[in-house]
Parts: C-alpha cells; sequence; structure tokens
C-alpha cells in the first residue's frame, strides 16, 4: 500500500510514508508510532528496525513490495530442478541473511536454509525471536572473516545465495567471489543485485562460474513510488 500512508494492520505500531518526496535507496525513511512515541528510521538503518518485531518485513515487504527473497527463491529451485536435481537436498548458505526472510523464502521454495550468515547481532536475536529453528547455525561476523571451507564442510553446503545483499555498502561482490572458492563443482549459486552493477558481479563470478538464468526483475518500489530494478543470477560452479 503506497496510498494513504500510515497503516497499522495487526502490528503494535504505525508507520507513516512520505511518497511526494523524491529519494535514492539507501536514503529512505518512514516515520514510527510505537509505545506512545513518534520516531523517524531509514530503511537502511537494519538494528533500529529488526529490533521492532515485523517491522521490516511490514515495511519492506507489505508496503514497498520487496520480491527479492522469493525470486531468488524460485530461481534457484527452478534451475535445480531443471537440472534434475532434488530441491530438498540442496543445503543452502545464506549471505547477509538479515531477520531471515531471505531464509523463509528458500525453505518455502523447498530448499534448505542450513547455515544463515549477517554481520548484525540484532539481525541474530530477530531471526532467534521471529523464525526460531530456521536455520542449523546463525554466524555473526562480517563475510571476510568467516572460515568458509570449514563452515561448508562442517554443513556439507552445497549452494551460496545472496538476496539483495550485494553492493550498497552490504557485501561487496570480491569478497563474496572469495567465499564461493570453498565450493565444489557442480555447487549452486544464486544472488540478486542492482541492475546496473550486475554485468560487473557477473564478470567476478565468470571464471569459475556456468551461468544458467540471468534475469531482470522490480525488486522493489522506493518510498516516492519509484521501481527498483535488480537482477538474479543462477549459476553452477566448474
Amino acid at each position: 500500500m503506497m496510498g494513504g500512508m500510515t497503516s497499522q494492520d495487526s502490528h503494535d505500531f504505525q508507520v507513516e510514508i512520505d511518497p511526494t518526496t523524491p529519494v535514492t535507496q539507501g536514503g529512505e525513511t518512514f516515520v514510527l508510532h510505537r509505545d506512545g512515541t513518534r520516531r523517524t528510521l531509514r530503511i537502511h538503518d537494519y538494528d533500529e528496525v529488526y529490533a521492532v518485531p515485523g517491522l521490516y518485513e511490514h515495511v519492506v515487504q507489505e508496503r514497498l513490495g520487496c520480491t527479492s527473497p522469493r525470486t531468488l527463491a524460485s530461481s534457484l529451485a527452478g534451475r535445480v530442478a531443471a537440472a534434475g536435481g532434488a530441491v530438498g537436498d540442496v543445503r543452502c548458505l545464506d549471505v547477509g541473511a538479515g531477520n531471515g526472510v531471505s531464509g523463509e523464502s528458500l525453505r518455502d521454495a523447498g530448499l534448505r536454509p542450513v547455515v544463515g550468515l549477517d554481520i548484525s547481532p540484532v539481525a541474530a536475536e530477530a531471526v532467534a525471536r521471529d523464525r526460531p529453528g530456521l536455520y542449523a547455525e546463525f554466524v555473526t561476523a562480517a563475510l571476510g572473516d568467516v572460515a568458509t571451507p570449514e563452515l561448508v564442510a562442517r554443513h556439507r553446503l552445497d549452494a551460496l545465495v545472496s538476496a539483495g545483499a550485494l553492493t550498497g555498502g552490504h557485501i561487496e561482490p570480491d569478497v563474496l567471489v572469495r567465499t564461493w572458492g570453498a565450493f565444489a563443482p557442480g555447487d549452486w549459486l544464486a544472488f540478486t543485485c542492482p541492475e546496473q552493477h550486475a554485468d560487473g558481479a557477473r564478470a567476478l563470478f565468470d571464471e569459475h562460474t556456468d551461468f544458467e538464468l540471468d534475469d531482470r526483475f522490480e525488486h522493489r518500489r522506493l518510498t516516492d513510488g519509484t521501481a527498483v530494478w535488480y537482477r538474479v543470477l543462477v549459476g553452477r560452479r566448474r
């Protein structure tokens, strides 16, 4: 819902979004009314947003129509099935997992979100609070600081996924490329990223990846109603 701009539904908060002010992704704000207080938050102030149960889902998924988690999950599941693989056997490392929306989409598509990883302790707390048991393990660390080969071996991971976390100050593609090096030939890679960065990101992976899908899709709307276009890429390690 972009009109009306005040919404409560069944939540213990109200949210106001101003659709009249032009914005760029990363600079968007909204007003949160909760417990008698009024606060202006940036959508990308993830720790502040994750701390309120249901707030991220309400603003980003419901109000702004974010589709990246579902698009990534359905695209990966579709390619696995097309290759004759068992979707339910694919064990995913979900990078930039946030509060578990992406992992939930993987699970709903029949995949196995085995390990979630995010730099934010508040994200880990939100997963434990809102989606207990979603992941076998949740790692709170910067991706570049993780002993990925050990993690991949211990959990028998065979898919590296990242929904909407590449670039934009989240995870840089070259770090994800190094992580991809811990996976074996035939393993799966799936990520979404802004279309203006997708060619550059893809080029970094090309040497060791056979891409099977590269589609453009509407990631979500900005608070002013502008469409944000991303690409979803799915491939396998050579």
